[in-house]
């Protein structure tokens, strides 16, 4: 591993990644209009990304290490920047909601993608 990618890299990349964790749900949900189960590892996936977050100063200079220890004013920054991402994820997913139905139905047909197959879902008209 690279120390210097791990150890310097934009907050933005962070919060990319959180997005792409949320996004699974918010297909879900964009496509089916409800939310299934399963989403628990793309959460704890967050949940890791949120406390990086935490830790880098996001909302301020990190005041303490256990997150079960954190204070009201924190948890409450914390939870609402989750909820604005949960909205963006799900945002983007309705504004892409034909090319993730192309992709769901061309994986229900066939069971696996590659690469072309799902550019090729996602293109077509």
């Amino acid at each position: 591993v690279n120390v210097e990618q791990v150890y310097a890299m934009p907050l933005a990349r962070i919060e990319k990644d959180i997005l792409v964790f949320l996004a699974g749900q918010a297909a879900t949900i964009a496509v089916s209009g409800e939310p299934w189960t399963g989403p628990t590892g793309d959460y704890v996936g967050v949940l890791s990304r949120i406390w990086a977050l935490y830790q880098c100063g996001k909302w301020g200079v990190p005041l303490m290490r256990d997150p079960d220890k954190m204070g009201g004013t924190m948890k409450k920054r914390i939870d609402a920047y989750t909820r604005r991402m949960e909205k963006k994820a799900l945002a983007l997913c309705e504004s892409h909601k034909d090319a993730i139905t192309r992709v769901a139905q061309a994986l229900v047909e066939k069971g696996t993608l590659g690469s072309d197959e799902i550019v090729a879902a996602i293109n077509a008209v």
